[in-house]
Protein backbone atom coordinates (compact mmCIF):
# COMPACT_ATOMS: atom_id res chain seq x y z
CA UNK A 1 0.00 0.00 0.00
CA UNK A 2 1.65 3.69 -0.46
CA UNK A 3 0.54 6.23 1.61
CA UNK A 4 1.00 9.67 0.67
CA UNK A 5 0.22 12.01 3.66
CA UNK A 6 -1.09 14.96 2.12
CA UNK A 7 0.05 18.62 3.20
CA UNK A 8 -2.12 21.11 4.03
CA UNK A 9 -1.80 24.73 2.21
CA UNK A 10 -3.71 27.61 3.02
CA UNK A 11 -6.28 27.79 0.24
CA UNK A 12 -6.21 24.76 -1.41
CA UNK A 13 -3.81 22.46 -3.04
CA UNK A 14 -4.41 19.69 -5.44
CA UNK A 15 -2.32 16.74 -5.02
CA UNK A 16 -1.99 13.91 -7.56
CA UNK A 17 -1.89 10.53 -6.27
CA UNK A 18 -0.96 7.68 -8.67
CA UNK A 19 -3.10 4.90 -8.26
CA UNK A 20 -5.72 1.51 -9.58
CA UNK A 21 -7.57 -1.06 -11.57
CA UNK A 22 -10.08 0.45 -13.63
CA UNK A 23 -13.84 -0.45 -14.42
CA UNK A 24 -14.65 -1.77 -10.97
CA UNK A 25 -13.12 -4.85 -12.21
CA UNK A 26 -10.23 -5.11 -10.49
CA UNK A 27 -7.66 -6.03 -12.99
CA UNK A 28 -4.86 -3.66 -14.98
CA UNK A 29 -6.04 -2.50 -18.59
CA UNK A 30 -4.16 -0.17 -20.87
CA UNK A 31 -6.33 2.18 -20.84
CA UNK A 32 -9.23 3.25 -18.85
CA UNK A 33 -13.30 3.42 -20.49
CA UNK A 34 -14.84 3.61 -16.65
CA UNK A 35 -14.57 4.88 -12.92
CA UNK A 36 -16.45 3.51 -10.63
CA UNK A 37 -16.36 5.40 -7.43
CA UNK A 38 -17.91 4.46 -4.19
CA UNK A 39 -19.52 7.91 -2.21
CA UNK A 40 -21.43 7.32 1.06
CA UNK A 41 -23.94 9.96 0.83
CA UNK A 42 -26.97 11.05 -1.60
CA UNK A 43 -28.19 14.06 -1.93
CA UNK A 44 -31.76 15.13 -2.16
CA UNK A 45 -30.83 16.81 -5.27
CA UNK A 46 -28.69 17.67 -7.16
CA UNK A 47 -28.94 21.24 -8.16
CA UNK A 48 -26.58 22.83 -6.07
CA UNK A 49 -28.29 26.65 -6.71
CA UNK A 50 -30.87 24.80 -4.85
CA UNK A 51 -29.66 22.20 -2.28
CA UNK A 52 -26.85 22.72 0.46
CA UNK A 53 -26.14 19.59 0.31
CA UNK A 54 -21.98 18.43 -0.45
CA UNK A 55 -23.11 15.51 -2.45
CA UNK A 56 -24.91 18.00 -4.86
CA UNK A 57 -21.92 20.57 -5.48
CA UNK A 58 -19.13 17.15 -5.21
CA UNK A 59 -20.78 14.84 -8.06
CA UNK A 60 -22.45 17.41 -10.25
CA UNK A 61 -19.25 19.39 -10.69
CA UNK A 62 -18.61 17.06 -13.30
CA UNK A 63 -21.74 18.39 -15.14
CA UNK A 64 -22.16 22.11 -14.76
CA UNK A 65 -18.83 24.81 -14.60
CA UNK A 66 -19.00 28.53 -13.86
CA UNK A 67 -17.50 31.57 -14.77
CA UNK A 68 -14.68 31.30 -12.70
CA UNK A 69 -12.91 29.03 -10.78
CA UNK A 70 -9.92 28.17 -8.31
CA UNK A 71 -6.49 27.07 -9.48
CA UNK A 72 -4.46 25.07 -7.21
CA UNK A 73 -3.23 28.08 -5.29
CA UNK A 74 -7.24 29.06 -4.53
CA UNK A 75 -7.44 31.94 -6.90
CA UNK A 76 -10.01 33.33 -8.96
CA UNK A 77 -9.62 31.92 -12.54
CA UNK A 78 -11.42 32.55 -15.83
CA UNK A 79 -13.39 29.15 -16.60
CA UNK A 80 -16.49 29.97 -18.92
CA UNK A 81 -15.60 33.34 -18.81
CA UNK A 82 -12.34 34.03 -21.16
CA UNK A 83 -11.51 37.36 -18.82
CA UNK A 84 -12.82 39.10 -16.05
CA UNK A 85 -12.27 42.95 -14.80
CA UNK A 86 -13.32 44.06 -11.60
CA UNK A 87 -14.17 47.78 -10.92
CA UNK A 88 -11.81 49.91 -8.62
CA UNK A 89 -15.05 50.61 -6.52
CA UNK A 90 -15.75 47.24 -6.08
CA UNK A 91 -19.43 47.35 -7.37
CA UNK A 92 -18.51 46.02 -10.97
CA UNK A 93 -17.61 42.80 -12.53
CA UNK A 94 -17.25 42.43 -16.39
CA UNK A 95 -16.88 39.15 -17.68
CA UNK A 96 -15.32 38.56 -21.32
CA UNK A 97 -17.20 34.95 -22.31
CA UNK A 98 -15.56 32.69 -24.33
CA UNK A 99 -17.11 31.65 -27.18
CA UNK A 100 -18.20 28.29 -29.49
CA UNK A 101 -18.50 26.39 -25.79
CA UNK A 102 -21.55 23.48 -26.32
CA UNK A 103 -23.90 23.04 -23.81
CA UNK A 104 -24.71 19.15 -23.55
CA UNK A 105 -28.14 19.47 -26.07
CA UNK A 106 -25.46 20.70 -28.91
CA UNK A 107 -26.41 24.12 -28.28
CA UNK A 108 -24.12 27.20 -27.87
CA UNK A 109 -23.72 29.06 -24.68
CA UNK A 110 -24.18 32.78 -25.07
CA UNK A 111 -24.62 35.74 -23.06
CA UNK A 112 -28.47 35.51 -22.49
CA UNK A 113 -27.92 31.98 -20.98
CA UNK A 114 -25.02 33.01 -18.48
CA UNK A 115 -27.34 36.11 -17.74
CA UNK A 116 -30.42 33.84 -16.89
CA UNK A 117 -28.53 31.52 -14.53
CA UNK A 118 -26.65 33.63 -12.87
CA UNK A 119 -29.42 35.91 -11.74
CA UNK A 120 -31.10 32.75 -10.54
CA UNK A 121 -28.49 31.88 -8.59
CA UNK A 122 -28.27 35.41 -7.51
CA UNK A 123 -32.18 34.67 -6.43
CA UNK A 124 -32.29 31.41 -5.14
CA UNK A 125 -28.50 30.60 -3.59
CA UNK A 126 -28.51 31.12 0.13
CA UNK A 127 -24.75 31.91 -0.49
CA UNK A 128 -25.64 34.47 -2.77
CA UNK A 129 -28.39 35.84 -1.34
CA UNK A 130 -26.13 36.47 1.85
CA UNK A 131 -22.93 38.30 -0.16
CA UNK A 132 -24.59 39.48 -2.89
CA UNK A 133 -28.10 40.41 -1.87
CA UNK A 134 -29.26 42.71 -4.69
CA UNK A 135 -27.28 41.92 -6.93
CA UNK A 136 -27.88 41.62 -10.31
CA UNK A 137 -26.74 40.28 -14.02
CA UNK A 138 -26.61 42.05 -16.94
CA UNK A 139 -26.22 41.58 -21.09
CA UNK A 140 -23.96 44.21 -22.41
CA UNK A 141 -22.87 42.81 -25.53
CA UNK A 142 -23.45 39.46 -27.43
CA UNK A 143 -20.28 38.20 -25.46
CA UNK A 144 -20.43 40.14 -22.40
CA UNK A 145 -22.47 40.18 -19.45
CA UNK A 146 -21.87 42.71 -16.07
CA UNK A 147 -22.43 42.08 -12.48
CA UNK A 148 -23.69 45.10 -10.87
CA UNK A 149 -23.11 45.10 -6.91
CA UNK A 150 -25.45 46.92 -4.76
CA UNK A 151 -22.84 47.10 -2.19
CA UNK A 152 -19.23 46.59 -2.51
CA UNK A 153 -17.17 43.57 -2.21
CA UNK A 154 -13.71 43.07 -3.20
CA UNK A 155 -13.75 39.47 -2.81
CA UNK A 156 -16.63 39.14 -5.15
CA UNK A 157 -14.57 37.18 -7.69
CA UNK A 158 -13.37 34.71 -4.93
CA UNK A 159 -16.86 34.05 -4.18
CA UNK A 160 -17.94 33.28 -7.43
CA UNK A 161 -14.79 31.17 -7.92
CA UNK A 162 -15.22 28.92 -5.28
CA UNK A 163 -16.02 25.36 -5.96
CA UNK A 164 -17.14 23.53 -3.03
CA UNK A 165 -20.68 24.69 -2.59
CA UNK A 166 -23.35 26.25 -3.96
CA UNK A 167 -21.98 26.77 -7.12
CA UNK A 168 -23.32 29.23 -9.24
CA UNK A 169 -23.51 26.89 -12.47
CA UNK A 170 -24.35 27.89 -15.92
CA UNK A 171 -27.19 26.20 -17.81
CA UNK A 172 -29.04 27.16 -21.15
CA UNK A 173 -31.50 30.21 -20.14
CA UNK A 174 -34.47 27.99 -20.79
CA UNK A 175 -33.33 25.58 -18.60
CA UNK A 176 -32.90 28.35 -15.89
CA UNK A 177 -35.89 29.72 -15.96
CA UNK A 178 -38.11 26.62 -16.21
CA UNK A 179 -36.36 25.72 -12.94
CA UNK A 180 -36.47 29.05 -10.80
CA UNK A 181 -36.63 28.16 -7.39
CA UNK A 182 -36.90 24.61 -8.17
CA UNK A 183 -34.28 21.94 -8.28
CA UNK A 184 -33.53 21.53 -12.22
CA UNK A 185 -35.59 18.67 -14.00
CA UNK A 186 -32.75 19.09 -17.20
CA UNK A 187 -29.29 18.74 -15.92
CA UNK A 188 -27.87 20.87 -18.45
CA UNK A 189 -24.58 22.09 -18.80
CA UNK A 190 -21.25 22.72 -20.58
CA UNK A 191 -18.88 19.91 -18.37
CA UNK A 192 -17.09 17.18 -19.35
CA UNK A 193 -19.62 14.82 -18.62
CA UNK A 194 -23.51 14.60 -19.57
CA UNK A 195 -25.85 13.42 -16.57
CA UNK A 196 -27.11 9.71 -17.99
CA UNK A 197 -29.26 8.49 -14.71
CA UNK A 198 -29.80 8.68 -11.05
CA UNK A 199 -31.24 5.61 -9.69
CA UNK A 200 -32.32 6.66 -6.67
CA UNK A 201 -30.69 5.12 -3.85
CA UNK A 202 -28.25 3.19 -6.07
CA UNK A 203 -26.21 5.26 -7.96
CA UNK A 204 -25.34 8.05 -10.28
CA UNK A 205 -24.58 8.00 -13.91
CA UNK A 206 -22.22 10.23 -15.84
CA UNK A 207 -20.85 9.91 -19.92
CA UNK A 208 -18.35 11.60 -21.56
CA UNK A 209 -19.44 14.86 -23.13
CA UNK A 210 -17.40 14.01 -26.79
CA UNK A 211 -17.90 17.54 -28.05
CA UNK A 212 -16.64 19.47 -24.53
CA UNK A 213 -15.01 22.47 -25.34
CA UNK A 214 -12.59 22.66 -22.40
CA UNK A 215 -10.55 25.93 -21.24
CA UNK A 216 -6.97 27.22 -22.15
CA UNK A 217 -4.31 26.00 -20.06
CA UNK A 218 -2.88 23.16 -18.62
CA UNK A 219 -4.93 21.61 -15.39
CA UNK A 220 -4.44 23.50 -12.02
CA UNK A 221 -6.72 22.36 -9.63
CA UNK A 222 -10.18 23.00 -10.81
CA UNK A 223 -8.76 25.78 -13.57
CA UNK A 224 -7.34 24.54 -17.15
CA UNK A 225 -8.43 21.36 -19.04
CA UNK A 226 -10.94 19.46 -17.98
CA UNK A 227 -11.35 16.92 -20.29
CA UNK A 228 -12.31 13.14 -19.39
CA UNK A 229 -10.00 10.97 -19.89
CA UNK A 230 -12.62 7.87 -19.87
CA UNK A 231 -16.28 7.39 -21.08
CA UNK A 232 -18.40 6.47 -18.02
CA UNK A 233 -18.30 7.59 -14.43
CA UNK A 234 -20.56 6.45 -12.21
CA UNK A 235 -21.14 6.88 -7.87
CA UNK A 236 -22.50 4.17 -6.36
CA UNK A 237 -24.11 5.20 -3.02
CA UNK A 238 -22.93 3.04 0.00
CA UNK A 239 -23.99 4.58 2.91
CA UNK A 240 -22.99 0.84 5.28
CA UNK A 241 -19.37 1.69 5.73
CA UNK A 242 -18.83 -2.01 5.66
CA UNK A 243 -20.06 -2.37 2.32
CA UNK A 244 -17.59 0.59 1.04
CA UNK A 245 -14.63 -0.88 2.23
CA UNK A 246 -15.48 -4.44 0.84
CA UNK A 247 -16.42 -3.08 -2.46
CA UNK A 248 -13.09 -1.51 -2.59
CA UNK A 249 -10.80 -3.88 -1.41
CA UNK A 250 -12.99 -6.57 -3.98
CA UNK A 251 -12.19 -4.26 -7.25
CA UNK A 252 -16.12 -3.46 -7.32
CA UNK A 253 -15.09 -0.03 -6.92
CA UNK A 254 -11.90 1.81 -8.22
CA UNK A 255 -12.16 4.80 -6.19
CA UNK A 256 -13.70 4.92 -2.80
CA UNK A 257 -14.53 8.65 -1.00
CA UNK A 258 -14.94 9.57 2.78
CA UNK A 259 -14.10 5.79 3.70
CA UNK A 260 -14.52 4.62 7.89
CA UNK A 261 -11.26 5.89 9.58
CA UNK A 262 -11.51 2.71 11.48
CA UNK A 263 -10.86 0.68 9.03
CA UNK A 264 -7.28 2.43 7.98
CA UNK A 265 -5.05 -0.25 9.33
CA UNK A 266 -7.00 -2.94 7.38
CA UNK A 267 -7.31 -0.90 4.41
CA UNK A 268 -3.30 0.24 4.73
CA UNK A 269 -2.17 -3.36 4.96
CA UNK A 270 -3.86 -4.11 1.29
CA UNK A 271 -0.89 -3.75 -1.39
CA UNK A 272 -3.79 -2.98 -3.76
CA UNK A 273 -4.57 0.09 -2.39
CA UNK A 274 -3.45 3.33 -2.04
CA UNK A 275 -4.75 5.99 0.45
CA UNK A 276 -4.55 9.87 1.09
CA UNK A 277 -6.19 12.61 2.74
CA UNK A 278 -8.07 15.91 1.30
CA UNK A 279 -7.09 18.65 3.12
CA UNK A 280 -8.46 19.46 6.71
CA UNK A 281 -11.38 21.73 5.24
CA UNK A 282 -14.32 19.81 6.95
CA UNK A 283 -15.89 21.26 9.78
CA UNK A 284 -18.23 19.27 11.97
CA UNK A 285 -20.01 22.19 13.82
CA UNK A 286 -22.49 22.00 16.55
CA UNK A 287 -25.47 23.98 15.33
CA UNK A 288 -27.89 25.51 17.97
CA UNK A 289 -31.57 26.32 17.30
CA UNK A 290 -30.88 30.52 18.36
CA UNK A 291 -34.81 30.72 17.35
CA UNK A 292 -36.66 28.91 19.77
CA UNK A 293 -36.28 27.20 23.21
CA UNK A 294 -33.12 26.96 25.49
CA UNK A 295 -30.57 28.06 22.99
CA UNK A 296 -32.02 31.38 21.63
CA UNK A 297 -30.47 32.10 25.31
CA UNK A 298 -26.89 32.95 24.49
CA UNK A 299 -25.98 31.81 28.40
CA UNK A 300 -27.24 28.06 27.37
CA UNK A 301 -24.84 28.39 23.83
CA UNK A 302 -21.74 29.32 26.44
CA UNK A 303 -22.81 26.82 28.89
CA UNK A 304 -22.34 24.08 25.98
CA UNK A 305 -19.67 25.97 24.56
CA UNK A 306 -17.29 25.57 27.70
CA UNK A 307 -19.01 22.22 28.62
CA UNK A 308 -17.90 19.93 26.11
CA UNK A 309 -14.81 18.00 25.70
CA UNK A 310 -13.96 18.67 22.04
CA UNK A 311 -11.54 16.37 22.17
CA UNK A 312 -12.76 13.11 23.02
CA UNK A 313 -15.91 13.82 20.55
CA UNK A 314 -13.49 14.59 17.75
CA UNK A 315 -11.33 11.27 18.74
CA UNK A 316 -14.65 8.97 18.54
CA UNK A 317 -16.03 10.65 15.43
CA UNK A 318 -12.13 10.47 13.68
CA UNK A 319 -10.55 7.53 15.51
CA UNK A 320 -6.68 9.46 15.14
CA UNK A 321 -5.26 12.46 15.41
CA UNK A 322 -3.86 12.45 12.08
CA UNK A 323 -7.19 12.51 11.04
CA UNK A 324 -7.95 15.70 12.40
CA UNK A 325 -7.23 19.02 14.35
CA UNK A 326 -8.27 20.02 17.62
CA UNK A 327 -10.55 23.92 16.89
CA UNK A 328 -9.00 27.00 16.65
CA UNK A 329 -11.96 28.57 18.37
CA UNK A 330 -12.05 30.51 14.82
CA UNK A 331 -14.54 30.62 12.02
CA UNK A 332 -11.99 29.90 9.24
CA UNK A 333 -9.85 26.09 10.21
CA UNK A 334 -6.34 26.30 10.20
CA UNK A 335 -5.47 25.05 6.52
CA UNK A 336 -6.81 29.03 5.78
CA UNK A 337 -5.27 30.35 8.44
CA UNK A 338 -2.70 31.73 6.33
CA UNK A 339 -5.31 33.42 4.49
CA UNK A 340 -7.68 34.05 7.24
CA UNK A 341 -5.51 34.78 10.27
CA UNK A 342 -7.04 34.38 13.89
CA UNK A 343 -5.41 34.96 17.37
CA UNK A 344 -4.37 32.03 19.25
CA UNK A 345 -5.72 33.60 22.34
CA UNK A 346 -9.13 32.36 20.98
CA UNK A 347 -8.47 29.10 21.04
CA UNK A 348 -10.76 27.37 23.60
CA UNK A 349 -9.60 26.02 26.65
CA UNK A 350 -10.66 22.30 28.60
CA UNK A 351 -14.21 21.41 29.77
CA UNK A 352 -14.98 23.66 33.00
CA UNK A 353 -18.25 21.50 33.73
CA UNK A 354 -18.77 23.57 36.67
CA UNK A 355 -18.97 26.79 34.91
CA UNK A 356 -21.19 24.65 32.20
CA UNK A 357 -23.79 23.87 34.78
CA UNK A 358 -23.61 27.71 36.58
CA UNK A 359 -24.51 29.14 33.01
CA UNK A 360 -27.31 26.85 32.48
CA UNK A 361 -28.88 27.74 35.71
CA UNK A 362 -28.36 31.62 34.60
CA UNK A 363 -30.16 30.47 31.48
CA UNK A 364 -33.14 29.07 33.82
CA UNK A 365 -32.48 25.76 32.18
CA UNK A 366 -35.19 23.64 34.51
CA UNK A 367 -34.47 19.97 32.96
CA UNK A 368 -36.44 20.46 29.51
CA UNK A 369 -35.59 17.66 26.81
CA UNK A 370 -32.73 18.85 24.39
CA UNK A 371 -33.21 16.47 20.96
CA UNK A 372 -30.19 16.53 19.18
CA UNK A 373 -31.04 15.13 15.42
CA UNK A 374 -28.72 13.26 13.43
CA UNK A 375 -28.95 10.18 11.03
CA UNK A 376 -27.10 7.26 10.96
CA UNK A 377 -25.77 7.92 7.48
CA UNK A 378 -24.04 11.12 8.17
CA UNK A 379 -20.89 8.94 9.57
CA UNK A 380 -18.70 10.93 11.82
CA UNK A 381 -21.83 13.81 12.46
CA UNK A 382 -23.79 10.73 13.67
CA UNK A 383 -20.46 9.28 15.88
CA UNK A 384 -20.05 12.84 17.47
CA UNK A 385 -23.57 13.59 18.06
CA UNK A 386 -23.38 10.69 20.22
CA UNK A 387 -20.73 11.16 22.14
CA UNK A 388 -22.37 15.00 22.50
CA UNK A 389 -25.40 13.41 23.86
CA UNK A 390 -23.49 11.60 26.75
CA UNK A 391 -21.12 14.56 27.46
CA UNK A 392 -24.26 16.88 27.82
CA UNK A 393 -26.05 14.25 29.99
CA UNK A 394 -22.98 14.58 32.33
CA UNK A 395 -23.59 18.50 32.17
CA UNK A 396 -27.27 17.74 33.66
CA UNK A 397 -29.14 18.18 30.25
CA UNK A 398 -31.76 15.77 29.46
CA UNK A 399 -30.17 14.89 25.77
CA UNK A 400 -31.72 12.79 23.20
CA UNK A 401 -30.57 11.40 20.30
CA UNK A 402 -33.36 11.32 17.58
CA UNK A 403 -32.04 9.55 14.88
CA UNK A 404 -33.53 9.69 11.02
CA UNK A 405 -32.75 8.72 7.44
CA UNK A 406 -30.51 11.56 5.55
CA UNK A 407 -33.29 12.82 3.49
CA UNK A 408 -36.01 13.61 6.56
CA UNK A 409 -32.72 14.79 8.18
CA UNK A 410 -31.79 17.01 5.96
CA UNK A 411 -35.74 18.33 6.00
CA UNK A 412 -36.12 18.48 9.93
CA UNK A 413 -33.10 20.71 10.44
CA UNK A 414 -35.32 23.45 8.38
CA UNK A 415 -37.96 23.34 11.18
CA UNK A 416 -37.27 25.34 14.45
CA UNK A 417 -40.02 23.13 16.64
CA UNK A 418 -37.51 19.85 15.08
CA UNK A 419 -34.85 20.45 17.36
CA UNK A 420 -32.56 21.78 19.69
CA UNK A 421 -29.19 20.90 18.37
CA UNK A 422 -27.47 19.10 15.54
CA UNK A 423 -24.23 18.02 14.36
CA UNK A 424 -23.32 19.01 10.85
CA UNK A 425 -20.19 18.53 8.85
CA UNK A 426 -19.75 21.71 6.89
CA UNK A 427 -17.05 22.36 3.88
CA UNK A 428 -15.07 25.50 5.07
CA UNK A 429 -15.77 27.84 2.66
CA UNK A 430 -13.35 30.06 0.84
CA UNK A 431 -14.43 33.69 2.87
CA UNK A 432 -16.09 33.72 6.44
CA UNK A 433 -19.49 35.18 4.80
CA UNK A 434 -19.87 32.43 2.86
CA UNK A 435 -20.12 30.03 5.96
CA UNK A 436 -23.46 27.92 6.11
CA UNK A 437 -24.44 29.37 9.78
CA UNK A 438 -24.44 33.18 8.87
CA UNK A 439 -27.56 33.64 6.28
CA UNK A 440 -30.68 33.81 8.63
CA UNK A 441 -32.51 31.21 6.97
CA UNK A 442 -30.39 29.08 7.13
CA UNK A 443 -30.70 26.11 10.16
CA UNK A 444 -29.68 27.57 13.28
CA UNK A 445 -31.29 30.94 12.62
CA UNK A 446 -28.67 33.67 13.03
CA UNK A 447 -29.64 36.60 14.48
CA UNK A 448 -28.41 39.40 11.99
CA UNK A 449 -28.80 42.66 14.25
CA UNK A 450 -25.13 42.16 16.06
CA UNK A 451 -23.85 41.14 12.46
CA UNK A 452 -24.99 43.95 9.91
CA UNK A 453 -22.69 46.35 10.66
CA UNK A 454 -19.53 43.83 10.60
CA UNK A 455 -20.94 42.78 7.31
CA UNK A 456 -21.05 46.38 6.55
CA UNK A 457 -17.53 47.31 7.26
CA UNK A 458 -16.07 43.69 5.64
CA UNK A 459 -17.91 44.32 2.27
CA UNK A 460 -17.16 48.14 1.76
CA UNK A 461 -13.86 46.91 2.48
CA UNK A 462 -11.56 48.57 -0.18
CA UNK A 463 -8.80 45.50 -0.34
CA UNK A 464 -8.86 41.40 0.84
CA UNK A 465 -6.22 42.63 3.30
CA UNK A 466 -8.78 45.52 4.59
CA UNK A 467 -11.36 42.85 4.84
CA UNK A 468 -9.12 39.94 6.59
CA UNK A 469 -8.18 42.71 8.94
CA UNK A 470 -12.36 42.98 9.55
CA UNK A 471 -12.47 39.66 9.75
CA UNK A 472 -9.78 39.11 12.40
CA UNK A 473 -10.63 42.38 15.06
CA UNK A 474 -14.73 42.25 14.49
CA UNK A 475 -15.77 39.28 12.94
CA UNK A 476 -13.86 36.65 15.43
CA UNK A 477 -14.93 38.58 18.12
CA UNK A 478 -18.85 38.70 17.36
CA UNK A 479 -18.23 34.66 16.66
CA UNK A 480 -16.63 34.20 20.45
CA UNK A 481 -19.20 36.53 21.81
CA UNK A 482 -22.62 35.35 19.88
CA UNK A 483 -21.61 31.77 19.38
CA UNK A 484 -23.81 30.79 16.59
CA UNK A 485 -22.13 27.51 16.35
CA UNK A 486 -19.62 25.35 18.71
CA UNK A 487 -16.62 24.53 15.93
CA UNK A 488 -15.70 20.81 17.29
CA UNK A 489 -12.54 21.14 15.24
CA UNK A 490 -11.57 20.37 11.43
CA UNK A 491 -10.64 17.32 9.53
CA UNK A 492 -9.75 15.21 6.63
CA UNK A 493 -11.60 13.10 4.44
CA UNK A 494 -9.60 9.59 3.89
CA UNK A 495 -9.79 8.17 0.16
CA UNK A 496 -8.32 5.14 -1.44
CA UNK A 497 -7.80 4.15 -4.93
CA UNK A 498 -7.14 0.55 -6.57
CA UNK A 499 -3.56 -0.14 -7.76
CA UNK A 500 -3.32 0.92 -11.61
CA UNK A 501 -5.30 4.29 -12.11
CA UNK A 502 -3.18 8.19 -12.27
CA UNK A 503 -4.14 11.42 -12.05
CA UNK A 504 -6.79 11.06 -9.21
CA UNK A 505 -6.64 14.35 -7.32
CA UNK A 506 -7.72 15.97 -3.91
CA UNK A 507 -8.67 19.75 -4.07
CA UNK A 508 -9.47 21.09 -1.05
CA UNK A 509 -12.90 18.59 0.76
CA UNK A 510 -13.22 16.68 -2.65
CA UNK A 511 -11.55 14.33 -5.38
CA UNK A 512 -11.46 15.56 -9.50
CA UNK A 513 -11.83 12.71 -11.10
CA UNK A 514 -12.09 13.56 -14.76
CA UNK A 515 -8.36 13.59 -14.73
CA UNK A 516 -7.99 9.97 -13.96
CA UNK A 517 -6.06 7.53 -16.18
CA UNK A 518 -5.02 4.09 -16.36
CA UNK A 519 -1.20 3.58 -15.28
Amino acid sequence: MKWNRLAAVAGACAVTMAVSACGGSGETSGSLDELTVAYPQEASNFDPVISTEVPATDLIRNVFETLLTQNDKGEPTPMLAESFTQSTDNRTLTFVLRQDVKFHDGSIMDADDVVASMNRWLEHSAAAQYSFKGATFEKTDDNEVTMKLKTPNSAAALVLAYGESSIPLITTAENAEAAGSAPMTENLGTGPFTFTAWNKGQNLQLSRFDDYTPAEGEPSGLAGDRTANFEKLTYEFTPDPSTEVAGLQSGKYDVAEVLPYDNFDQLEADSNLSLDLTDKVSMPNLYFNKKEGLFADVKAREAVAVGLDREAILKSAYSDAKFYESANGCMMPSALSNQWPCAEGEQPGPADTAKAEELLGEAGYDGEKVRIITSRDAGRAYQASTVLQQQLKGLGIDAELENFDYATLNSKRTEPDAWELIVINNIAKIEPLQQFYIPEDNPGWTEQKELDPIVDDYQSAETVDDQQKVYAEQMQEWFTSYIPVVNLGSAADLYAVRDGIEGVQAFGGSLILWSATAR
